[in-house]
């Protein structure tokens, strides 16, 4: 028999009272609590024990100018809610370079929490504009900028990977 989990979503606003700090506490050790987010919208706890910083408040210097003509370049466009999901997206991936972040964990949550979308919206914009970028000569332009020959369209964590690795390796394209 297989096991299902339902995840809810609970948004509670404490005063800062001791009662409330020992709460909180008693939170982070419960072990049925996945994550808990601080008010500044940082990640303080979630089931890996990994902290995950707001990548706003990281990449100020970061030019999204930049990563939005290199997706133009690659056939994306911005009338699709995918491109604008991409660029948030990879600017968290970029954040964290050396933090292995699960595409459905973290990204998608986290892009949809910036966005005022769903995961699930997320993970199919992405797809799509995937889709459309690639049956429009993105894919000769894709395997030229990364040097990847993938052989077919890449999922949205292998676009998100490939993207941001080509975004460190070009520091200084992408960043004030």
């Amino acid at each position: 028999m297989e096991r299902t989990e339902n995840t809810i979503t609970l948004i509670i606003k404490v005063k800062k009272t001791d009662e409330a700090k020992k709460t909180v506490e008693r939170l982070m050790l419960d072990e049925s609590i996945i994550s808990i987010m601080s008010e500044n919208d940082e990640l303080i706890k979630n089931a890996a024990s990994e902290k995950i910083t707001n990548v706003y408040r990281n990449n100020s210097n970061f030019k999204q100018e930049a990563l939005s003509l290199l997706m133009r370049k690659l056939n994306f466009l911005p009338s699709h809610s995918g491109f604008h999901y991409f660029l948030t997206a990879v600017e968290y991936k970029v954040s964290c370079p050396m933090q292995e972040l699960g595409i459905t964990k973290y990204i998608y949550p986290y892009v949809a929490k910036v966005h005022s979308s769903t995961p699930a919206r997320v993970e199919r914009c992405m797809r799509k504009a995937i889709d459309h970028a690639w049956n429009c000569n993105g894919d000769v332009l894709f395997q030229e900028l990364t040097s990847c020959n993938l052989g077919k369209k890449p999922t949205n964590s292998q676009f998100i990977s490939l993207i941001a690795e080509y975004i460190i390796e070009h520091r200084s394209e992408f960043y004030y």
